[in-house]
């Protein structure tokens, strides 16, 4: 209560954040192991921007972040929230309900990273169309 007057619904929000978190897990890995072996990659740093600003020369889909082409590693994000959503209902037709809500939060952080980086791709690609005259 101290820190925030409205932390019921901060708590009610918390699955959403520990499922996101999750999701992010596969990308996290891959930094992880590049680190490990030594492979240089650049630091990009996390964007801060405007982002309902869609047309200007700041707009977020003219960034790096927002590319066009998707690689392999979504491809990977996308196998593994189907191989954690035929887990979920595996776990339904024996009867796991134990398991069911943990399962469910690797789903939709799964699902959540998924989404939102085809949902990203498909808008920074229809933005950087040139508009039919």
């Amino acid at each position: 209560r101290a820190l925030y007057h409205d932390w019921a619904r901060r708590l009610w929000m918390f699955p959403l954040f520990l499922s996101a978190s999750i999701g992010m897990a596969l990308n996290n890995s891959v930094a992880v192991f590049e680190a490990l072996s030594g492979r240089n990659t650049p630091f990009v740093r996390t964007p801060k921007f405007n982002s309902s600003n869609l047309t200007g020369a700041t707009a977020w889909w003219r960034n790096a972040y927002a590319a066009e082409q998707l690689g392999g590693l979504t491809v990977a994000e996308l196998l593994l929230a189907l191989y954690l959503s035929a887990g979920l209902v595996g776990l339904a037709a024996v009867g796991a309900w134990a398991s069911i809500p943990f399962q469910a939060i690797f789903v939709v952080g799964s699902w959540l990273v998924v989404g939102l980086t085809l949902r990203d791709a498909g808008l920074a690609r229809r933005m950087q169309r040139p508009a039919a005259a």
